[in-house]
């Protein structure tokens, strides 16, 4: 719970330097039912050189969790073309 949260804001620098790292990071606080504070980490995936599909599965979650079903929908919709520039 709380542990988790404030290790992910002490090593906010370090945790967000690796996309992988920083997507597990949000599946953790999603796992801890931070959703809120897991939706504003994972926000920036727009941004990201190399998101993956699976990354952003924390965030729709999240999203969910938090009743922001229209933006939930987008990051839907771009995990599915993410995925299939995968293949």
């Amino acid at each position: 719970g709380q542990a988790v949260h404030g290790l992910i804001q002490r090593y906010s620098e370090s945790l967000r330097s690796n996309d992988e790292i920083w997507a597990r990071s949000g599946a953790v606080l999603v796992l801890g039912k931070h959703y809120s504070l897991a939706a504003a980490w994972l926000a920036e995936w727009r941004e990201r050189k190399n998101v993956k599909a699976w990354m952003l599965k924390p965030l729709l979650t999240a999203l969910r969790a938090i009743d922001q079903d229209d933006k939930a929908l987008e990051v839907c919709r771009a995990a599915l073309r993410l995925g299939e520039e995968q293949e």
